[in-house]
């Protein structure tokens, strides 16, 4: 018998978006994607070194993972999958679901119910790993629960949360690689090349002033669509100086 496996990372803006330190940004994106190659590629069984890929592979991307798999895959995967990436980010949620495959491929209802549970999934209220008790440090940035004492470049004190951690981990030292690569398109990258700190790149100026930061957005939620129909119906010099006050 054959699954069609679905799973979907919730709150993924969130997560990435905890706090405001561009290397945590970076490392957070990062580890989303390893969530849907790495760390599903770990318990599932692949060996990346010797195979890189699964035949029942349909997507692996963007916090979506669509996979055909065999029953004890399925069954392991849904029994141990989740349970690694919460280990490793407690703020995490997952949502999974499968279904049973009438024939060898997946045909467009099967898409369709596995959207459907994956949606019921999604509105079922996930237990938080987050709380901790009320005396101990907290993170002055996320406000949950301290992991250690440190010190940042600048040499302040610091009390990092689980997650601030772990995005700081895979943010250097060439780990958030796959996501350079996937920018640049060049397999030997050098992520030292990248800054991760924003003071790296609105510093000062040779002339002393401050630099300029362009930021590009993927419009995903329409609001590009929206400000066009906006400019389309209002005094559209009033509209842009609204927007860039």
């Amino acid at each position: 018998m054959k699954y069609l496996y679905g799973a979907s990372v919730q709150g993924i803006q969130s997560f990435i978006l905890e706090t405001n330190k561009l290397r945590e940004i970076a490392g957070g994106s990062e580890f989303v994607e390893q969530i849907c190659t790495t760390y599903f590629e770990e318990t599932l069984g692949i060996n990346s070194v010797v195979q890189n890929y699964h035949p029942g592979k349909i997507i692996g991307a963007a916090g979506n993972i669509r996979y055909i798999l065999e029953k004890q895959e399925c069954e392991n995967i849904i029994r141990c999958f989740y349970k690694k990436i919460i280990d490793k980010a407690p703020g995490i949620v997952i949502s999974q679901a499968a279904v049973l495959m009438s024939n060898e491929y997946p045909t467009k209802e099967d898409f369709d119910l596995l959207e459907g549970r994956l949606e019921q999934q999604r509105n079922l209220t996930s237990p938080s790993f987050l709380p901790s008790w009320m005396a101990v440090e907290r993170s002055r940035r996320t406000g949950f629960g301290a992991e250690m004492k440190d010190e940042d470049l600048k040499g302040n004190i610091i009390y990092p949360s689980r997650q601030e951690i772990l995005k700081r981990e895979i943010s250097k030292d060439g780990k958030s690689k796959r996501l350079l690569m996937d920018i640049t398109g060049d397999n030997q990258v050098d992520s030292k090349k990248f800054p991760l700190d924003i003071d790296e790149i609105a510093g000062k100026g040779n002339g002393g002033g401050d630099k300029w930061i362009a930021v590009i957005h993927a419009d995903g939620n329409g609001l590009g669509q929206l400000i066009l129909r906006l400019m389309s119906e209002v005094n559209k010099d009033a509209l842009l100086k609204l927007i860039f006050q």
